[in-house]
Parts: structure tokens; C-alpha cells; sequence
């Protein structure tokens, strides 16, 4: 199963990231598209730079954004 999580570079979505990597695949995206790399490199993760793209391609989208 795929888990996008859109604002995951930072905060509740990076501790998700460390909750879902084990077992599912998961795609993160953020604002800063280099930052979202980089994060996605040391979590072992996918990055997508589209948040349309991340939602399409995901079988479950959390959306992880300061309100």
C-alpha cells in the first residue's frame, strides 16, 4: 500500500514517516523541494515534488500542514 504524505519534510509528517516506512511504501512532499529530497534520502522514503501527483499515484493522502 502507498502513504502520501503531503508536509511531510518537518514535524507530525516527519515522525509519520518513521510510523509507516516499515510497512508501506511511502511518498512524501513539501514546500522546499531540496529539503523534501534530502529527507526522503536519510528516511529511505520517496519524494514527489507535486502534491497532485503525490495524491494521484497514493492509496491513502495525509495531509500534514501547520494550520
Amino acid at each position: 500500500m502507498k502513504i502520501g504524505i503531503i508536509g511531510g519534510t518537518d514535524g507530525l509528517g516527519h515522525a509519520l514517516n518513521y510510523y509507516f516506512r516499515d510497512e508501506f511504501d511511502v511518498y512524501i512532499s513539501g514546500r522546499d523541494h531540496e529539503k523534501g529530497r534530502k529527507v526522503a534520502s536519510q528516511l529511505n522514503v520517496n519524494c514527489i515534488e507535486s502534491n497532485a501527483e503525490l495524491a494521484s499515484q497514493s492509496d491513502i493522502v495525509i495531509i500534514s500542514v501547520p494550520i
